[in-house]
This record gives structure tokens, sequence and C-alpha cells, in this order.
């Protein structure tokens, strides 16, 4: 009887290894899911596990899907929100996805990925090195810009005051510029500012 579960369990593993979540459209990663949730009800034991364990991983991965799908919406307040939804499940894609909100002129965007900066500092391996020199790069050019970018350039000035270590604790654009420069000129020189 053992012996039929396993050989059971095996055949739905090779079957499920056919369909990849990450390379299904979203539409069939659905479909999957809610097949493999009413599969998962019919049956017991490991064979049951198997069904819930690989639904779980479509679901995910579908959600996954969308919002990524959605950071790339033509509408910035539905973009706006997926950034906040991304970045709290991967805090990694910050830089990425406010680099590419600002070269695009997406403020809604941008701003959003800011504001997760400001309220919860750079992400891990971001914290750093170059990667850390380019946020202020970054967040200083996001707080020069002009009025007609709503309140990003004041979110890039608490951004900045929470991550750059420098005391600085102004909306002032001005004060970062000469601030980013004083840096530059001391990392040139030799010294550590």
């Amino acid at each position: 009887m053992e012996s039929v579960r396993l050989d059971e369990v095996a055949r739905i593993r090779e079957v499920l290894a056919r369909w990849p979540a990450r390379e299904l459209e979203l539409a069939t990663t659905r479909r999957l899911v809610r097949a493999l949730s009413l599969l998962s009800r019919a049956a017991s034991g490991d064979t049951a596990e198997l069904l819930r364990d690989a639904a779980r991983a479509h679901m995910r991965e579908a959600c996954r899907t969308a919002l990524l799908r959605a950071l790339d919406d033509r509408a910035d307040v539905v973009a706006a929100e997926a950034v906040d939804a991304v970045l709290d499940i991967d805090p990694a894609r910050a830089f990425a996805t406010a680099s590419r909100a600002f070269e695009a002129g997406r403020v809604d965007v941008l701003g959003a990925a800011l504001e997760h900066v400001a309220d919860h500092g750079l992400p891990e391996g971001d914290d750093e090195g170059e990667a850390r020199e380019r946020w202020f790069e970054l967040l200083v050019r996001a707080a020069s810009l002009d009025l007609e970018a709503g309140a990003v350039p004041a979110v890039a000035c608490r951004a900045l005051a929470r991550v750059s270590g420098s005391g600085l604790d102004t909306l002032r654009y001005e004060e970062w510029e000469a601030w980013l420069d004083e840096r530059r000129a001391a990392a040139d020189g030799g010294a550590r500012p």
C-alpha cells in the first residue's frame, strides 16, 4: 500500500515539474492553483500535502508576477501601490524601482519607493560601499526636483536624514548637495567622509 502512495506522489511530482510556476502565464497559474486545490481536497495523506504545497507555491508565484506587472502599470497610482507591496516583500528591489521611476519621470512611483527608504532605511546590502553612494546620488537628485514632483523632494530629504549619518535634518536640497559634494571631495582626497 505504501509503495502505491510513493508511486502516486512521484507521478504527481513528475507532472508538476512540467509546469514550473515561473514559466506560466498568470491566467494559467490561476487555473492550475484552482485545480490543485480541488484535487488536494479529494486526496489524502502525502498526496494531499504535496498538492496543497504545489498550490501554495503557484499562488505565491502568481502574486509575485501580478505585483511585478503592477509596478509597470500605466496608472501611477496602481504602480505606486504595487511599490509598497513589492518592497515590503523584497526590499532589495528598492533601488532598481526608484531609479527606474526617476528616469521615467514617474513621481508617484518614485515617491512610494523613497517613502519606503525614509520609513525603513536602506535595504540590507545597499547600506554600505558603492550601493550606498548610488543611493545618496539618487536621493540628492530627487531632493532637487521641482515643485511638480509633489512630495518627492521632501521625502528624499527625509530619507537622506535617516540613511546618511550626516546629522543633517533639512528639507533644503542645497544643503544636501553641499553635503554630497563634501563627501565626494573627501573620497577623492583619499579621506573617508
